[in-house]
């Protein structure tokens, strides 16, 4: 998981905010899988983990509203889910 961090560090520093985006929008799928029981990802165990882990420290998003983030960035290319307050990016 470290080389991971690193890399979306890099991205990040390298001007790839879209491959870091997409990759610290996984994390949660990521972590949420790794402390199942069946190892699998899914809604629930994103928002479980990300409202454990992430909400705490950064208060901006619960873990549904993250994974309807994720969705939409990874699956239709939008960086806000329809109807969400924040821009899309450009």
């Amino acid at each position: 998981m470290e080389e991971m961090l690193k890399e979306i560090e890099l991205a990040y520093a390298s001007g790839l905010y879209r491959l870091a985006l997409f990759s610290v929008l996984t994390l949660p799928d990521i972590c949420g899988a790794l402390r199942s029981s069946n190892g699998e990802a899914d809604s629930k165990k994103y928002s479980d983990w990300y409202d454990e882990f992430v909400r705490p420290k950064y208060q901006v998003l619960s873990g549904k509203e993250a994974y309807q983030y994720r969705s939409s960035a990874l699956h239709q290319g939008k960086a806000a889910p329809q109807g969400s307050q924040y821009k899309d990016y450009e």
